[in-house]
């Protein structure tokens, strides 16, 4: 029995060993704590740039909520590193769109939408919701992303 289990150790050498932690296309924690949610590229309806270009950006939204106040913003992964994200400016989208939803009723909430310099402010006003989805959709560089998230208070 001893010699059965010696003999197991030393054939599995290779399971038991490993390298370092850093997985391949693991992405960074969120820099502002909310949720991520990588935006993918829409083809139709955006149809004046380089694809190549808008499929090698690695678009995210990353989204929190908390005190009624919901809290969008916008981030690109750095391609050099691929382990830091960039802030981007609301200004750099054209027409975005933005819905809240209340999962547990299936309905629409209402909010008012602010612009800051690297975020959108969604004020859900009187709502009580704890968890909602995000549907965030604009154009980029020419390009359209389109990304949900799913996002409860803190």
């Amino acid at each position: 029995m001893k010699l059965l289990i010696v003999a197991m150790l030393i054939c599995s050498g290779q399971v038991l060993a490993h390298g370092d932690h850093s997985a391949p296309g693991a992405i960074p924690p969120s820099p502002n704590g909310g949720v991520l949610s990588e935006a993918k590229h829409e083809h139709k309806g955006s149809h004046h740039h380089d694809h190549k270009e808008a499929v090698e950006r690695e678009i995210f939204f990353e989204a929190k909520l908390k005190n009624k106040l919901l809290t969008v913003y916008p981030l690109e992964l750095d391609h050099k590193t691929g382990n830091v994200f960039k802030a981007l400016k609301v200004g750099d989208f054209s027409k975005v769109k933005m819905n809240v939803k209340d999962p547990r009723k299936k309905s629409a909430v209402k909010f008012e939408l602010e612009a800051k310099n690297d975020q959108w402010q969604l004020k859900l006003g009187k709502s009580r919701v704890r968890r909602v989805i995000v549907e965030v959709s604009g154009i980029f560089k020419e390009a359209k992303y389109k990304a949900n998230i799913q996002v409860e208070r803190k």
